[in-house]
């Protein structure tokens, strides 16, 4: 299958454990093969096979196929042969866990202008990728409560109830957490729930970067009581597990 993805999703591909953890890669083709060798993404990983599987993307799916590896490829912790993924799915090969991520990006062809204010610029995040249609956001599990309260910034005193395992926070309307600040970027970073001991935030390639307890990050885990800085806009996240 040859082609680039189209501009209207991203996909990441981030390394949670194995050799390569912490590395995050970006699907910019319709099929990205994965292995030890001769592939788009080569892991040093041994259990892992010199082609081991593929991530294929069409219009109506993103699927993952096993190359009769040696060890096999798991999502979710079940083996599988050919698998539909989805949203947050995690990847099994060899000693080597996998992520993956998708953010619908409806401004990925155009995005108004923002206000530059006098921070320091973050790099672009490098596991940014692209695809074509809306992915399934699964509403977060009734006994895990999030919610981001703004302490400073035109929204102050509002606080986001966050109903989703993947939250956009944004200046766009059809942002989860819609904020007024006009520092903000339309599509600023995204709050994801992966597990009660997981909980990640990224930023989206914006203008003005994210800051987690005062430090700019790319991606990083978060919990309890973490502040997050976005343009003018300062909140603190709450999270608790319901007993």
């Amino acid at each position: 299958m040859e082609g680039e993805v189209p501009p209207n999703l991203k996909i990441y591909l981030e390394i949670l454990e194995g050799t390569e953890a912490g590395a995050k890669f970006e699907l910019r083709k319709l099929s990205t093969s994965i292995g030890r060798k001769d592939c788009d993404i080569v892991l040093s990983d041994q259990a892992v096979s010199g082609k081991h599987c593929t991530i294929e993307v069409s219009r109506e799916n993103i699927t993952l196929y096993d190359h009769n590896s040696t060890n096999g490829t798991f999502v979710n912790g079940e083996r599988v042969s050919g698998c539909p993924l989805q949203n947050l799915d995690e990847i099994k090969i060899g000693e080597s866990k996998l992520l993956l991520s998708i953010v619908s990006d409806p401004y990925a062809l155009y995005e108004e202008p923002v206000a530059a204010v006098e921070i320091s610029q973050p790099k672009p995040d490098e596991g940014t990728f692209v695809l074509e249609q809306g992915v399934a956001n699964p509403k977060l599990s009734e006994d895990f409560q999030a919610v981001l309260e703004v302490l400073e910034g035109p929204n102050k005193g509002e606080r986001f109830r966050l109903a989703q395992r993947s939250t956009v926070i944004g200046r766009a309307k059809e942002a989860e957490a819609a904020l007024d600040d006009e520092a903000v970027s339309q599509r600023h970073c995204q709050i994801e729930i992966h597990s009660k001991d997981k909980i990640t935030i990224k930023d989206l390639a914006s203008t003005n970067g994210t800051r987690v307890n005062g430090i700019l990050v790319s991606a990083v885990k978060i919990r309890n009581g973490d502040q997050v800085e976005l343009g003018k806009t300062k909140m603190t996240f709450y999270f608790r597990v319901a007993k």
